[in-house]
């Protein structure tokens, strides 16, 4: 039996992968639901809620929560709020799905909740199936256990469209990874409803395809018409705001306001001091530059991950992962939040060799920081990354 095999069948079951699902996302709605009660002062003052009567959920719509909470309700109205700030700067996709099970039980809130981490539970069950097929049951487990004790996961069960993003994303590969064009291309078209960067899946399904032709384009088929749908949503969603507001690319413009867009430089200008440097204030300037550019950091780290293990992915998740992250750089500031849906990063790292006792610092101290994170966004601070 080679070392290989052994460690195939040291990993765990399905069952045990669905156990570890569910008690990670139980522990922290009850650390948030126990923060809340007990200590309901350390709300931040003004800090927007749709269920105050019941912390069990009302820690997880925070934030962007409150714009597709707001969509869901009354449709979308492109007014300016918060500054400059617009409700079309969000893809319809999630706030539809809310508003409709929210008219069913009588609350978009929890409504927002349901289908988050339904949806979460679908891309858990999806990805592992998926890596499972293509790399092998252990890089599967990890990569699981990765994204679920990644710090930033916890916005796969808050009120975001990260979940369903996921779910979708990894649905399309999955679809293609078994030639199942039809299906691949419609997850794909969901997609480019939800996210704006949810687009380019069409690009790495398309490059699916032409990895499962070797790249012979005497080998392609009809089939490949179906890869026409992969842009629908967008495309429906820029027709809606055209017809509605009178331009299609409204979203674009609302996603540039002020307290949202960022910028490809590494710091921002009202960031930097005239003062000289000296060797004394070095220190301090070094972490305050790591402490505005962490989420900068995070993308540099996820693409030197996948550049490590490029051999042992396929190209279309490589150029579509790379892909993503330099187009979401213009929005560093939420990039920690923004790499939970590339999950290549995570099949990358999991197919690295892991010693013992590294792997579980790893997940222990991502562990951490999870809890630590997940109590501080419900108490009203901005997480993003």
């Amino acid at each position: 039996m080679t070392p290989a095999r052994v460690r195939e069948q040291d990993s765990l079951s399905p069952s045990q992968l669905m156990w570890w699902l569910i008690g990670n996302r139980l522990l922290l709605l009850l650390l948030v639901f126990a923060v809340l009660t007990l200590y309901p002062d350390q709300l931040v003052p003004g800090t927007w809620q749709a269920l105050p009567k019941h912390p069990f959920f009302d820690g997880w719509i925070r934030w962007d929560a409150g714009w597709y909470h707001q969509i869901a309700r009354q449709g979308y109205d492109n007014l300016p709020s918060n500054g400059l700030q617009r409700d079309t700067a969000f893809f319809p996709l999630f706030p539809l799905l809310t508003q409709l099970l929210g008219k069913l039980i009588g609350d978009f809130g929890v409504a927002g909740l349901l289908i988050a981490n339904l949806s979460c539970g679908l891309a858990c069950v999806t990805l592992y199936r998926l890596t499972r097929r293509r790399f092998g049951s252990l890089t599967a487990e990890r990569t699981l256990l990765l994204l679920l004790f990644y710090p930033f996961s916890f916005y796969l069960t808050s009120m975001h469209t990260e979940p369903l993003f996921l779910f979708l994303v990894v649905a399309a590969f999955d679809c293609a990874d078994k030639k199942e064009w039809l299906r691949a291309a419609l997850f794909a078209a969901a997609a480019s409803a939800t996210r704006s960067v949810g687009v380019l899946v069409g690009i790495g399904v398309l490059l699916s395809y032409l990895e499962a032709i070797k790249f012979d384009l005497r080998r392609v088929q009809a089939d490949i018409l179906y890869l026409l749908l992969c842009p629908v949503g967008l495309l429906s969603h820029m027709l809606f705001l055209w017809k509605r507001f009178g331009d299609p690319l409204q979203f674009v413009k609302s996603q540039v306001a002020p307290g949202w867009a960022g910028s490809f430089l590494l710091t921002d200008p009202a960031a930097q001091t005239a003062e000289p440097a000296t060797l004394a204030s070095l220190g301090p300037r070094l972490l305050t530059w790591i402490g505005g550019n962490y989420g900068l950091l995070l993308a540099l780290g996820a693409l030197l991950i996948l550049l490590g293990a490029r051999r042992k992915l396929p190209l279309s998740y490589l150029a579509w992962s790379i892909l993503t992250i330099v187009v979401s750089l213009s929005s560093r500031g939420s990039l920690g939040r923004f790499l939970i849906v590339i999950f290549p990063v995570f099949v990358a790292a999991a197919s690295y060799r892991w010693p013992r006792r590294l792997w579980l610092v790893v997940l222990s101290l991502g562990g951490v920081l999870l809890a630590a994170l997940s109590v501080y966004q419900a108490q009203g601070h901005w997480v993003a990354g």
